[in-house]
Order: C-alpha cells, then structure tokens, then sequence
C-alpha cells in the first residue's frame, strides 16, 4: 500500500499514539488490541467505550495492513 506523506507522519493513528480530544475528564485516542484498531473515548469516573475502525479518523490511512 502506497501512503501519502502526510499518512506515514499521522501522529495520531502511529505509535506513540497522539490523542484526538483531551479535555478535563475526557479523552480519545487510538488503541490496538488482537490486531484491531480502536478509536477509544474515555470519561472519568464512569469508564471507557471502544469502536471498530478501519481508517484513521484524522489521516484518513487504512488501518492493520502494518501488522
């Protein structure tokens, strides 16, 4: 897979993994899991949510060709 300059130096969906949102009490950032990418959001107190994703959000990359 060929990738653009910009989605081989996309902060968000290469480790170290760059946070999208990171506010008081709340975050979301990209996570791997088993071979999955997971754009995950988290609320203090009261937990965290995963969600499948194949693309980076930011970049717009497809995402596990790497692995």
């Amino acid at each position: 897979m060929i990738e653009a300059k910009t989605q081989q130096n996309c902060s968000y969906c290469h480790k170290p993994f760059q946070l999208f949102l990171h506010e008081p009490g709340i975050s979301e950032y990209i996570t791997i899991s088993n071979n999955d990418y997971y754009l995950t959001t988290g609320i203090n107190h009261m937990g965290f949510t995963n969600f499948h994703i194949r693309y980076c959000p930011k970049c717009g990359r497809k995402l596990g060709d790497e692995i």
